[in-house]
């Protein structure tokens, strides 16, 4: 019986160092050596870490650069930076923390907390970036990203590896829209989040800035002689959405009689500032992002009139509010919405640049003119608002019918 259980004890090793060669062999012909390593140390331990390996289509032959910023958190953090020639994968360890369980079809599904990743890549004489978001749902998570093209700029040859590094940060607060409703002749109706979405997130779009010195110009930089608040920023554009805490909840003024309101939102803004230097070239670029980082209030604001509001019902509306019910609530989000609004911003921030240390203590003046648009496509990402509909005495034994434009209650 002994020597069962000692030839049953060694099958059992046998089989756990077969599975371990054959698994790490699999992984091993896909990814970098010690970055398998480090994984499979945290394994051992039981971290929670997995791979993220990113595919980058970038149209541009030949060399190019590019560097990935890790906004999980704010400020951003440099994870990645490095030249590549033609075929960009990209390859970087990430924790898979579990959110929440959730059951679809009968099947149950674990829901991970999404990293928020911003790539930028340099061609010779191109910028281009993508801001994506990316649940680690699995142990190694692939993920294919097309950069969106940003702007040309000077060339230059990408002979050696850049350098890279965190110059400043700066915060502030920014009014832009965040929703809108519509409503008819006989009902008034509020909009707001609820108790409960102040743990989920909404995303909002996200902007970057950049600008470039080269020759005299960089050499004067690099002996800290060089003016910061002389940089010729381009003009902000967004690179995709990023997600927003939600720290306020709870309903806004109501809206009555045939009108319609859109809903803003103060939203905190994190303002970083990075520097990539081409040595070689005599030329460095550097980055400005206005990251939104969390909602922290909303009411209402813009009335104006809809010609589509007590129309004649579509025969795809979205649901009743039946007669006998004198109040009814409906939540937003749960078709794709194809609006967007913009709001015209102007206001100065100044970055409190900490690297390089002949420029420590400089604060770099930046103005923002610009029209901040938010679509409405994707925003409600988690968190739905809901609008209540509140019927007069006149309407309560009245079938009312509402369907969604977008992510818009009609």
């Amino acid at each position: 019986m002994e020597e069962n259980r000692s030839k049953k004890s060694a099958y059992t090793a046998l089989l756990f160092i077969i599975a371990i060669i054959t698994l790490s062999s699999f992984i091993i012909s896909l990814e970098p050596e010690n970055i398998l390593y480090m994984l499979f140390l945290d394994w051992l331990q039981g971290k929670p870490s997995g791979l993220i390996k990113l595919y980058l289509n970038i149209p541009d032959k030949g060399i190019c650069y590019v560097l990935i910023i890790n906004y999980t958190k704010v400020p951003g953090k440099i994870i990645y930076s490095s030249r590549h020639v033609n075929f960009v994968t990209i390859t970087f360890k990430v924790w898979r923390i579990p959110k929440r369980v959730d059951h679809i079809n009968g099947k149950t599904v674990v829901r991970y907390f999404e990293q928020t990743y911003y790539i930028f890549v340099r061609t010779c004489d191109k910028i281009y970036s993508k801001l994506v978001t990316i649940e680690p749902e699995k142990p190694i998570t692939i993920i294919n990203v097309k950069p969106r093209f940003v702007r040309k700029v000077p060339p230059i040859t990408l002979s050696s590896n850049p350098t890279s590094y965190y110059m400043g940060i700066t915060y502030n607060y920014q009014s832009v829209i965040v929703g809108e409703y519509h409503l008819i002749q006989g009902i008034s109706i509020s909009w707001g989040f609820t108790s409960g979405d102040e743990y989920r997130k909404i995303k909002i779009e996200f902007y970057e800035r950049e600008a470039s010195i080269r020759g005299e110009d960089y050499l004067a930089y690099k002996r800290g002689e060089y003016n910061l608040n002389k940089l010729s920023w381009s003009e902000p554009s967004s690179p995709g959405k990023s997600l927003v805490g939600i720290e306020c909840i709870g309903r806004t003024a109501n809206v009555s009689g045939r009108t319609c309101a859109r809903v803003m939102g103060q939203v905190r803004y994190c303002y970083d500032m990075f520097c990539i230097e081409y040595p070689d070239d005599l030329t460095a670029d550097f980055i400005l992002t206005m990251m939104p980082v969390e909602l922290t209030g909303y009411w209402k604001d813009g009335m104006f009139s809809c010609s589509k509001c007590g129309s004649r019902a579509s025969s795809s509306y979205a649901g009743i509010i039946e007669s006998g019910a004198s109040e009814g609530i409906i939540v937003l989000g749960s078709e794709e919405g194809y609006r967007s609004w913009s709001v015209f911003l102007k206001f100065n921030i100044g970055i409190n640049v900490t690297c390089p240390e002949q420029y420590s203590g400089t604060i770099v003046s930046i103005e923002f003119i610009f029209a901040n648009t938010v679509s409405d496509f994707g925003i409600y990402y988690e968190a739905k608002p809901k609008i209540r509909v509140v019927k007069n005495s006149g309407y309560i034994d009245k079938d009312l019918y509402y369907w969604f434009e977008g992510n818009f209650f009609c």
